[in-house]
């Protein structure tokens, strides 16, 4: 697939919690993800495909593009058994940063520091 690159990192969560911190335990749970999108193939992709936004936000909302992403990710885990398939996902407009406190020194996800930035769009992914 020409969009090999589009996807910039997934940080999969799952919806049991312990110590506050998403484990991914498997065993009819959901599994989602927070997808961060390269932004430069996705805008490409939107461009070739004549498909109007206003801003990177937007962008990231749109039908086309919520599929786009979806179908890649069916591709990528096509040998994942079901219960560890990404169910849902929500694309971030921003990449994380250490000045938001997401990344260590390092480049090291903090995922505490993610569910607590995140929580709306956490909680939303497990909205029936």
């Amino acid at each position: 697939m020409v969009f090999s690159l589009l996807l910039f990192v997934a940080i999969l969560f799952s919806d049991e919690q312990d110590s506050g911190i998403s484990n991914i335990h498997y065993g009819g749970v959901n599994v989602s993800a927070e997808v961060l999108a390269h932004k430069p193939m996705v805008e490409k992709y939107a461009k070739d495909h004549h498909i109007a936004y206003t801003d990177r936000k937007d962008l990231l909302q749109k039908p086309e593009i919520i599929e786009l992403f979806k179908m890649r990710i069916d591709t990528l885990q096509q040998e994942f058994a079901h219960y560890e398939q990404i169910k849902r996902f929500t694309l971030l407009p921003e990449p994380f940063s250490m000045e938001k406190g997401e990344l260590t020194n390092t480049l090291k996800i903090k995922r505490s520091v993610l569910i607590k930035n995140y929580a709306a769009e956490i909680e939303k992914m497990y909205e029936e």
